[in-house]
Order: C-alpha cells, then sequence, then structure tokens
C-alpha cells in the first residue's frame, strides 16, 4: 500500500511541475528555452522532481535518516503562537495545523498552540553537543534524537502546547495528566491529516516513550483515519517495523479479544519502558487457565476495596540495560517475566503485579 501511495503522489507532483515548468498541456513552440525536443523536456522534468518534490509519508526515526536533499526543497512558512513566538512548519501542515486549531477552539473549547516545529539538522548537531558537553554521550545518546534523524527536521512534526484556564501548559508530565483533554484533540487529528506519531506504550517500535502532544502532518486524511482507526504506529503503517521491536505471542483465548489483551500489553510495555533502557524482546501470552477464582481473589488482595472479576498473565523475556540504573542486574537476561493485570468485567485492566 505503501509503494502505490507514494507512486500516485509522485505521479500527480511529476503533472504539475511538468505544467508549471514546461506549459505541457499547451505550450508552443519557443515556450522551453534551447531545447524543444520531447525526449529532453521529460529528463529536464524528472530532474526538477527529484530536487524539489518531498514525500508527505517520508519516515525519520532512529533507523531512517533524513533524506538529503530534504532542508533544500521543503516549503517552510512562519507562524507565531498566542505568545508571539515565531515557528516554522511546512506549507501544507501549517494550513491544517490552522484548521484543527480553529475547530477545536470553535467547537470543543480547547486552545492549542504552536510548541516545537522544524528544527534544522544543524541546530540539532548543536543541541547533541551541548547535552554531550554537558551531561556526557551516553546521556545524549538516551535523550536526544541524532541529528539527521528527528522527525522534526521534516517541518512535517508539531508539538503543541494547550491553555487551559488561562494558563500556557507545556511541561510534559502535566500535558500527559491531560488525558480527557488530549483525547478530544486526538479524535479529530485523522480530520486534518494528522496522525499521533509516538503512542502509548510503543516505545519498542518508535523508539520513543508516549508523547500526546507530538502530532505528525501526511496529507491524507484517508490514511490518516486507517492509522487512527486501528491504533497502530506510523512505522507498522509503512511495513517499516525495526527489527529490535518485541514480538507479541497473544496465542488464543476462548475470554478475551485481542483487542482486549493488546490494551493488556500496551499498559505492559508502559510500565516496562518507565524502568530505563531495557530491551524488550518478546510478550507472551499466559493461557486462559490464569483466570482462575483463586487468582481473582490473589488480585483483589493486593488492591485496598477492589473487586476485580477477571486476570490476564503475560511472560516478558528482556535484557536489562549495562548502566545498573534500574533495581534489575545490569546486563543481564530475564526471561519469563511475570505480568499480572486485573480489572471488571468490560473494565480498564490495571497491573497489579509483576516479577518471578
Amino acid at each position: 500500500m505503501y509503494k502505490s501511495i507514494r507512486n500516485v503522489i509522485i505521479a500527480v507532483l511529476a503533472l504539475v511541475l511538468c505544467v508549471s515548468f514546461f506549459g505541457c498541456s499547451d505550450s508552443g513552440p519557443g515556450d522551453v528555452a534551447e531545447n524543444t525536443s520531447s525526449d529532453a523536456g521529460q529528463e529536464n522534468a524528472s530532474d526538477i522532481i527529484q530536487e524539489t518534490a518531498y514525500d508527505y509519508l517520508v519516515l525519520v526515526n532512529k533507523q531512517n535518516a533524513l533524506p538529503d536533499n530534504w532542508e533544500d526543497v521543503i516549503e517552510l512558512e512562519e507562524s507565531d503562537n498566542r505568545w508571539g513566538e515565531t515557528y516554522l512548519v511546512e506549507k501544507a501542515a501549517l494550513a491544517a495545523f490552522k484548521e484543527l486549531q480553529k475547530d477545536l477552539l470553535e467547537n470543543d473549547g480547547i486552545i492549542i498552540e504552536l510548541d516545537s516545529t522544524y528544527r534544522s539538522v544543524k541546530r540539532q548537531q548543536e543541541i547533541w553537543d551541548e547535552f554531550e558537553a554537558e551531561k556526557g554521550i551516553e546521556y545524549a545518546r538516551q535523550y536526544v534524537a541524532v541529528p539527521g534523524h528527528s522527525e522534526h527536521h521534516t517541518g512535517l512534526a508539531i508539538d503543541i502546547c494547550i491553555e487551559k484556564d488561562g494558563v500556557r501548559i507545556d511541561d510534559n508530565d502535566q500535558m500527559i495528566a491531560e488525558r480527557e483533554i488530549f483525547a478530544q484533540i486526538h479524535k479529530k487529528l485523522a480530520d486534518y491529516g494528522f496522525i499521533l506519531r509516538f503512542l502509548e506504550g510503543q516505545n519498542d517500535i518508535t523508539g520513543y516513550a508516549y508523547e500526546p502532544w507530538h502530532f505528525r502532518y501526511i496529507n491524507s486524511v484517508d490514511i490518516a483515519k486507517e492509522i487512527m482507526d486501528k491504533g497502530i504506529t506510523f512505522e507498522e503503517y509503512l511495513g517499516e517495523v525495526p527489527e529490535t521491536a518485541a514480538s507479541v505471542d497473544y496465542g488464543t483465548s476462548e475470554l478475551y479479544s485481542e483487542d482486549e489483551m493488546k490494551a493488556a500489553v500496551n499498559m505492559v510495555k508502559t510500565a516496562f519502558f518507565s524502568w530505563g533502557d531495557n530491551q524488550l524482546k518478546s510478550i507472551t501470552y499466559a493461557g486462559d487457565g490464569c483466570n482462575s477464582e483463586e487468582n481473582i481473589a490473589w488480585a483483589n488482595s493486593l488492591q485496598d476495596g477492589a473487586v476485580f472479576t477477571q486476570v490476564i498473565e503475560f511472560l516478558a523475556d528482556f535484557h536489562s540495560s549495562a548502566d545498573g540504573e534500574s533495581a534489575l542486574n545490569p546486563d543481564e537476561d530475564y526471561e519469563a517475566w511475570q505480568w499480572w493485570l486485573a480489572r471488571t468485567d468490560g473494565g480498564d485492566w490495571m497491573i497489579v503485579s509483576n516479577g518471578y
């Protein structure tokens, strides 16, 4: 699907560029200086496409670098937020953002503003050098995108902040806590060609923790809706899941649907990655037999006043970080680490225990 969509985009761009630069539909003698052969015209048009066209489905992450000529051809526009701060955003992405912003304000009373947008590779290098000098190379590797591998280089990534009760909220932890507001925002992203880029519990695929404020413009409402409706990452849609991503075996269950188990797995991933830079290898469903009356009673005993009616168990294999920052033994393989979650029928899962 990705290749076919990209081919359509390139074909349309070729037609637009051909008309703009060579007057293909109605050009007469002399319209193209010095060279009027059709073959030569097609070759020149192809050169122009390579120099000026960019792909809205470009993937820039820890495994994929920004295309070499991207910064030369991207069309950026300036925009000020309500506090007078000026940002650069890709032209179509900025127009779509303003429509989203207007919709949220007029229909939901939600104020969103630009907080971080286009960042050049040069500026990213400066940030990297600053962190490396102050905190060391290992810290920089963990918390700063490698220059050339930040999605903000594309001009298609927008980090927002919100204003609530007249107060600007741009602290990460505070924004994550505003789940109701961001749930309303996320419902409208696809209508304007945006997706939520870094999903909760998908660090092993995206390389980053949950960021409810980080939106990515892809210039297609249909594709955006497919991605958002399925609740998948951009990497999964493009078929570019990194080899280091954890495998998940949902097995077979007569109790839970895959969506129900996926919700539990996402909670496990979120909790796991909060421990630090450990490598999650696999997660396996332990089977329906774990949902016994004995285990339900045990789960209820762990939470005061709990009335859980269902439990679920997953087994995780992972390798601990060599830095020894967590309570785990450094640089060690762990197998069949138990994760127990519980809920009331049809409710949200809660992690009640993990370990051996």
